[in-house]
């Protein structure tokens, strides 16, 4: 797992932050079934240059990424393991 970005995203309560597919930061609110407001917004104006064999996600503000095994989901480390359980 290393950090990608530069930038620190200040997260709001209330939204499902990710990375798109054109390697930017967007947030959605996470009832929007519920809103008519569905569209995501952009969050960060730093392209992320998005590799293939890597899962992306933000942790502590930053956007990490993390190496992708054969079934898709990233690689989990044996204290990851022990800690989730």
């Amino acid at each position: 797992m290393e950090i990608v970005s530069s930038f620190k995203i200040n997260k709001e309560k209330g939204f499902l932050y990710f990375v798109g597919r054109d390697g930017y930061v967007y947030k959605v609110p996470l009832n929007s079934i519920k809103t008519e407001d569905k569209t995501p917004q952009r969050v960060s104006d730093e392209h992320i240059e998005r590799e293939k064999g890597y899962v992306y996600f933000i942790k502590d503000g930053y956007v990490y990424r993390a190496k992708q095994n054969k079934n898709g989901n990233p690689k989990r480390r044996k204290t990851d393991v022990q800690m989730s359980n």
